[in-house]
Formats: structure tokens, sequence, C-alpha cells
């Protein structure tokens, strides 16, 4: 054991330059002009709350880009598309994503288990798989049960990867004013 353990690696130690290389994508420069705004812009369209602009932003992207999918606690109108017609529907417990599983069905906006370890783990793989998952935990004092998968695997993959692994997960929760 002694003899093994003393015996050089044969793999090559990284160098000081290459660890930071893949914390950010090398696909996407985010100071690059194309985040950039027109001086001067003002808004525009129809006013509402952050609960209303967030529907909306999630509807115009679902229609954009059918990877997205969109899942959580309670974030279904339904848990039974079958019963879609006959309730009213729930949106999450704040109905921000209010009719979305109406728009663009059960396949891309379902409920997911009250685990939220279990939420980033699976929006973490889909993500790998190609998909863009947008998931919800309904109030923060309970994402501490998925902080090891937000922290250790989820912001790390593409680096710990070496670029092999992307994971563009979007994970809204809500936080209280204290």
């Amino acid at each position: 054991m002694n003899e093994a353990a003393d015996a050089p690696s044969p793999v090559p130690s990284r160098q000081p330059k290459q660890s930071t290389r893949y914390v950010f994508s090398p696909d996407v420069d985010s100071t690059s002009k194309d985040f950039d705004t027109e001086d001067g812009a003002t808004l525009s369209g129809n006013a509402g709350t952050m609960v209303d602009l967030i529907n909306r932003c999630l509807q115009t992207e679902m229609a954009r880009d059918p990877r997205i999918v969109v899942f959580g606690e309670d974030v279904a109108d339904c848990s039974r598309e079958g019963n879609l017609e006959r309730v009213k529907g729930k949106g999450g417990v704040f109905k921000v994503t209010a009719n979305l599983q109406r728009k663009f069905g059960s396949a891309r906006v379902f409920n997911s288990p009250l685990a939220e370890a279990n939420i980033v783990g699976r929006a973490l793989g889909m993500a790998t798989r190609g998909l863009k998952p947008v998931v919800e935990i309904q109030f923060f004092d309970y994402i501490m049960a998925g902080d090891a998968s937000i922290r250790n695997e989820l912001a790390l993959l593409r680096w710990r990867s070496a670029n092999e692994w992307k994971a563009p997960v979007v994970i809204r929760v809500r936080l209280a004013a204290i």
C-alpha cells in the first residue's frame, strides 16, 4: 500500500489557470452587446403584478421553446388532466403558473411530490438530457432539503465535467419579507 501511495500519479495535476475554466459557459458571453438594452428604452405592454409578469414570461418562453417544462409543488391547474374542464385550477399557491397546464398540457406542466431534493434532482437530470426545467419550491423555508444538490451538483456540473454537461435550470422560490 505504501509503495502504491508513494508512486507518482499518471494523471497530471490541473494547472492553476485551468481551475476557472468552465465556471461560466464558453458559448454565451453575458457581457456581449446581445444583452444590452437600448438607451432610453421604455417599458411597453400591459402593466401587471410581479405574478402576472412572471406568468406572461413563462407563457412567452414556453411557446418559443418546446424544451421548457414547468413542475413543482402544486404548479399544475389540476393533477388529473381529464378534470381540467371541471375545475377552476390552481396554478401554484401564488397563481404564478395559472393556466400554463391548460395551454401547454400535462407533459410540460405538472405537479411533483412535496420533496424538494427530488425536485432539484429531477430538474438536474432533465436538464442534462436537453430539457430546460423551470421548477418551483413553494417556500424558501424548505429549500434546504435540496441545498446539497443545488450547491454541489447543479451549480458545479459544467465545471466538474469540463463542459461536457450543462444544466439550464431555473428554480423559483418565494422568499417572504422579514
